[in-house]
């Protein structure tokens, strides 16, 4: 009888522990609060949050949903004329004055966001470059680009021109824009890929601005403006330095960076490019120079947490298997910390919320541990999503996403 009652003791033991140890490996499913259907989407729209409200470019429309419910408050239909792929990944928000930005073609939209109109819309083109003696007339579109705002101006980067334009936020009206082509005296991204500056986004600090295109990397002080008539600023007169896979590693050919965000840490640079022998670069922000470089990276933004510098992999063909991920960085050494088995978006920007990592990708919206890269949940959707920006509600603790095939827009509870 005794050794039944030990025999059963000891059964239950296990039981229990075994439930224990099964609650701690539970993994997480997020609680979805709404989704949203887009019409008329454009390929690679993502939302933006703020002060209760969502929002989010079509193609065609500017929405505003309400954050806690998704119920569609109130659109503006901008020119149908502008193609969707013409347009910004998302709208900036200046909080200052309550305005949203973004551009499609070739205009920039401001809407007032209190009165629920647009405050101006400004016709970009066209440009007019002075090159020595002579005018240049050059025209230019936004292509999912990010326009930013910066110590109180507008800055877009504009694909066909290589250009950076830089406009008055109150009024729309273009104070100076800066001439990358100026490099070769090209006329068009057609002609010259390397000025493919194609969903691309600007960072900056301390005043220089950091621009990465399809074949080089800037950093061009902003505080250097030559007086021009036609308000041209050639690249000569205003870059710190500028590099390219040539000069940094002997090898001709694109460092395909129009797809990605340079990632500022202290005194350095640190950036994702290329697919197949793509590679993650950290440079002196300085001066430029190549301080390490490691093999396997693909076209994202980068983060920064723990000593860690975390973005897309990917092993081409070549490698057998082959993979794409997320993996983290030693920031100092370069040493590999951890791979995942998710892919992240080309061109997306993973975010850090609460010690982890969202981002979208080929259907799939993901999250891991950023210290560990263990995965945590995923949830699988129908075609192909390249969200470039998951927008944080920090108050009520939602995180906001298109997914699907980027027809639709998603509110979660991330735990």
């Amino acid at each position: 009888m005794k050794k039944i009652i030990l025999i059963l003791l000891i059964l239950i033991i296990l039981l229990l522990t075994s439930c224990t140890l099964f609650e701690k490996e539970k993994i997480y499913e997020p609680q979805i609060i709404w989704e949203y259907v887009l019409e008329h989407t454009m390929f690679q729209t993502s939302p933006s949050y703020y002060d209760g409200k969502v929002y989010v470019l079509t193609g065609k429309h500017f929405i505003t949903l309400d954050a806690l419910t998704g119920e569609e408050l109130w659109s503006l239909q901008y020119s149908t004329s502008d193609s969707g792929l013409l347009s910004s990944m998302y709208p900036e928000i200046d909080v200052k004055r309550n305005t949203a930005y973004f551009s499609a073609g070739s205009r920039l939209y401001a809407v007032d966001l209190e009165n629920e109109e647009f405050k101006y819309i400004t016709d970009l083109n066209p440009l007019i470059i002075t090159r020595g003696n002579s005018l240049i007339f050059r025209d230019g579109y936004s292509w999912e680009n990010a326009i930013t705002l910066y110590k109180d101006e507008l800055y877009l980067p504009r694909d066909f021109s290589g250009t950076v334009v830089v406009c008055d936020p109150e009024t729309g009206e273009v104070k100076r824009f800066y001439d990358l082509s100026e490099i070769g005296g090209s006329t068009a991204y057609l002609v010259r890929p390397e000025l493919n500056m194609s969903s691309i986004r600007l960072t900056f600090e301390d005043d220089i601005m950091y621009v990465p295109t399809h074949y080089y990397v800037y950093a061009l002080d902003i505080n250097k403006q030559p007086e021009h008539s036609l308000k041209s600023i050639n690249y000569d007169e205003v870059y710190l330095w500028r590099v390219s896979r040539e000069s940094m590693l002997n090898i001709k050919g694109p460092l395909h960076l129009a797809h990605s965000q340079t990632l500022i840490v202290g005194d350095y640079v640190y950036l994702n490019s290329g697919t197949g022998g793509g590679r993650t670069y950290k440079l002196d922000k300085r001066t430029g120079e190549l301080i390490w470089e490691k093999r396997g990276s693909d076209q994202t933004g980068m983060i920064y947490f723990n000593g860690k510098v975390i973005g897309g992999s990917y092993q081409s063909y070549e490698a057998k298997p082959s993979h794409k991920g997320l993996r983290a960085l030693d920031a100092h050494t370069g040493e590999e910390l951890w791979r995942s088995d998710f892919r992240a978006s080309s061109g997306g920007m993973p975010v850090l919320y609460n010690g982890k990592i969202y981002s979208a990708s080929e259907g799939i919206w993901y999250c891991v541990d950023a210290q560990t890269g263990k995965s945590l949940w995923s949830l699988t959707g129908s075609g192909y999503s390249r969200s470039k920006k998951t927008a944080v509600n920090e108050k009520d603790d939602i995180l906001y996403f298109t997914f699907g095939g980027l027809n639709k827009v998603i509110a979660i509870k991330p735990e």
